[in-house]
């Protein structure tokens, strides 16, 4: 046998070896720490989410989930640092669906959102709730609220605590879909968002659930709707948008886990299947629902959905509407 032909042998040999041990070794994954990317400061619910998944997964794993926050930027500094990584399931990213419309509103990325990156594991929906304060008496509901907007058209302003959060997108919609004049009135956070809510300096806020609770519970603020299709079970007295004013409306926040694009497919799906079972723990549910979230089933293909119908209906829509992202 020739030297050549004897290499040859050896390739083939040495390829059929790895094939076969190629699932095994996969199976075994992660066989070290993993980091997880948030494009949030600490202390928000994309923060919260992810401390929560990576402390259960590091139990399930028997290995250290590294949280690393990357904020700034509307949440590109974290995209960009995850489509750069190694796609080797060892660096993941859990983000909000406002990353969908990222390039909608900002050009020239470095990355390509539905290339470069692949959705492997929805995690949760966190609706929001549309507050009023107790200043504002005028108004009982959502239909009243804006009855009043539209006979004083620009005397109520809204807060944005964050830029492309679902509290300013879903406004907007409202806004949009019923021809109200409300300013929007950004801030650098939810915190002071609230207490200008409470001064009566701003009259409407959608937030996040656990962000105006005690409020609510205090009597300081008032619950006119959720954002969600059902009820929430923490605010069971408060309508829906939909029920209150445009049937059928729903506008929620779907967080999930991704990967660099390329990540071997046994990978992904052993994510996913372990973020599922993460999600089934009893103690997960009760913490998510302090958290004013609700567990997603499903795998990749549920969260690519929700990702790309959250990119289309912005598609439509950003010819009419501001979203003051500059």
């Amino acid at each position: 046998m020739s030297k050549f032909r004897a290499f040859q042998v050896f390739i083939a040999m040495a390829a059929t070896a790895f094939a076969l041990m190629s699932p095994s070794a996969r199976a075994q994954f992660p066989e070290r720490p993993v980091t997880l990317l948030i494009p949030t400061t600490a202390g928000g619910t994309a923060d919260l989410l992810g401390r929560l998944v990576a402390q259960k997964l590091a139990d399930t794993w028997a290995t250290t989930v590294v949280v690393e926050n990357r904020p700034g930027a509307l949440g590109i500094i974290a995209t960009e640092a995850l489509a750069r990584s190694k796609a080797d399931g060892y660096t993941l990213g859990l983000f909000p669906s406002n990353h969908a419309i990222l390039p909608l509103v900002r050009k020239n990325l470095s990355f390509d959102f539905q290339k470069d990156l692949t959705p492997v594991a929805p995690v949760a929906t966190a609706p929001g709730v549309l507050v009023t304060n107790q200043r504002f008496g005028q108004v009982g509901d959502v239909k009243q609220v804006f009855d009043f907007a539209k006979r004083r058209p620009g005397a109520l302003n809204y807060a944005i605590p964050v830029p492309l959060t679902n509290g300013h997108r879903t406004m907007e919609l409202l806004k949009y879909r019923s021809g109200i004049d409300v300013q929007g009135i950004p801030y650098k956070g939810g915190a002071q968002a609230v207490t200008d809510l409470i001064g009566d300096q701003v009259q409407l806020l959608i937030i996040a659930i656990p962000s105006v609770i005690s409020h609510i519970e205090a009597g300081t603020l008032r619950p006119l709707a959720v954002t969600s299709s059902s009820r929430f079970s923490g605010l069971p007295d408060v309508p829906t948008l939909s029920e209150s004013v445009f049937p059928g409306f729903e506008s929620v926040e779907s967080f999930g886990l991704f990967a660099p694009a390329g990540v071997p497919s046994e990978i992904a799906q052993k994510i996913a299947d372990d973020v599922q079972k993460v999600l089934g723990m009893p103690d997960v549910a009760q913490r998510l629902h302090a958290l004013g979230a609700i567990p997603s089933p499903g795998g990749g293909v549920d969260l690519k959905t929700a990702f790309e119908k959250e990119y289309n209906v912005w598609a439509g829509l950003l010819g009419e509407v501001d979203l003051l992202v500059d």
